[in-house]
């Protein structure tokens, strides 16, 4: 899959075309087959342009209801909350150990599905 460089591009890349670059929101129809399909969102807190909790805001306000998972350096309590009030489906702090983003993965993906979308 394909990574954004900020917050602002994480937005982008999930409400826009691939290459038209309309953007598809809640008032509009529904989004067209050649959409970009994301089964999971892995969303840093901190970056540049805009943060996390900014982008995660903004993809829920346009009707998006891809799983995030917010991922960040920040264990505090308060950062738990402020994220799930954002709309993001599951707070995990970094660094992430292997077993468990794959358990994630899992949990939120057709992992046979992908295997073969790889082949």
């Amino acid at each position: 899959g394909r990574s954004a460089s900020n917050g602002q591009e994480a937005v982008d890349m999930v409400l826009h075309k691939s290459h038209t670059g309309s953007t598809f929101s809640s008032s509009s129809a529904a989004p067209s087959a050649d959409l970009p399909s994301y089964g999971l969102i892995l969303m840093d807190l901190c970056m540049p342009v805009m943060d996390g909790f900014e982008a995660t805001s903004r993809l829920r306000e346009n009707g998006i209801t891809i799983p995030i998972v917010t991922l960040t350096a920040n264990a505090l309590s308060s950062e738990r909350d402020r994220s799930f009030a954002c709309g993001s489906t599951r707070f995990c702090t970094k660094p992430i150990l292997r077993k468990d983003l794959h358990h994630l993965c899992q949990e939120f993906l057709d992992v046979s599905e992908v295997q073969q979308q790889q082949q």
